[in-house]
């Protein structure tokens, strides 16, 4: 009688050790088959797709003025513009949106006359800066734009000669030269202002790549 109980006990533990093992899994399979299924990675041109199908939330991306297609993707604003040729087309990133510099009201209107005339453009900036870390990116984003998408050349300028970094650079500011100057400078203000041939962007840190893009979507025609 005893043997037949203990038979019975073992058989029920078998049963539930199997249960056990079954439900072990089971969970495993739910929490890491999905990742070991190769997932669709998203491209640029596979978001501006879905951006033009209206499958991306507003902030994944947008079209903006119905035309422009804007998407985020690993942490910035990528815009797909076409050279002025229509030659080309080109995914450009910006650190912030249009919607996002709406609020920046340039001062002044932009020569345009002299951006198309010169083949050039000077960037240029007070060694003295504070903040020359963002002034770099600044410049960097702008040169970008201005080299792939309108294939102009870019020279970088110093204000003043007073810093070593400076020594054989040009120095130019504003009132130098007749070509197009980007001036970059750190300032309370974020503002974009257009001075005959000189853009001058001012802004404190993340602030003056919100100027810095307020002035290049004029230049690309995207704002007025």
């Amino acid at each position: 009688m005893e043997e037949e109980i203990e038979k019975e006990m073992k058989k029920k533990d078998s049963t539930l050790i199997y249960a056990l093992i079954i439900m072990v899994i089971i969970f495993a399979s739910i929490i890491f088959v999905p990742r070991l299924i190769p997932r669709e990675i998203d491209t640029l041109d596979s978001l501006h797709e879905k951006n033009l199908a209206g499958k991306l939330s507003p902030d994944e991306g947008y079209l903006y003025k119905g035309a422009y297609s804007f998407v985020y993707y690993q942490e910035s604003w990528y815009a797909r513009l076409s050279n002025p040729q229509a030659t080309a087309e080109y995914n450009v990133p910006f650190h912030f949106s249009p919607r996002e510099v709406e609020d920046i009201q340039p001062v002044g209107a932009w020569n345009a006359s002299a951006f198309n005339r010169f083949k050039a453009f000077y960037m240029t900036f007070n060694p003295k800066d504070e903040d020359l870390g963002f002034i770099a990116v600044s410049t960097g984003e702008a040169a970008r734009v201005l080299t792939d998408v309108f294939g102009k050349g870019v020279i970088g300028a110093c204000t003043t000669d007073e810093d070593t970094a400076c020594v054989d650079r040009p120095i130019v500011d504003c009132d130098s030269t007749d070509a197009p100057v980007f001036y970059f400078s750190t300032e309370e203000e974020t503002n974009v202002l257009f001075i005959d041939n000189c853009i001058i962007m001012t802004g404190k840190q993340e602030e003056l790549f919100k100027a810095t893009d307020r002035a290049l979507y004029t230049l690309l025609g995207l704002m007025s």
